[in-house]
């Protein structure tokens, strides 16, 4: 994201921005996985994330007012785990 503010494709990080970066970035993944003709590499979850908001949201404190895909990676890993041990919702 920073690059493309030096490359001045964005004016700045905002939510907005990031959504759709995300949604760019997703879609250029998706059709690279698909040109492997690995059908099992489809299923595997993506997730877009900064470790600066992401160390935040692990240490309890505000994350910042822009967000990636962070709460979608945790409670995608508390699932697994709690599947993983047999813990039944």
């Amino acid at each position: 994201m920073h690059n493309q503010i030096l490359s001045k494709k964005i004016k700045e990080i905002n939510q907005q921005n990031i959504v759709a970066h995300i949604k760019y970035c997703a879609s250029a993944f998706v059709q690279e996985l698909k040109n492997t003709g690995e059908k099992k590499l489809e299923t595997v979850p993506i997730f877009f994330i900064s470790s600066y908001t992401l160390r935040s949201l692990m240490k309890g404190k505000e994350p910042p007012t822009a967000v990636y895909q962070e709460q979608q990676l945790m409670e995608y890993i508390k699932t697994k785990s709690k599947y993983s041990r047999n813990i039944v919702f």
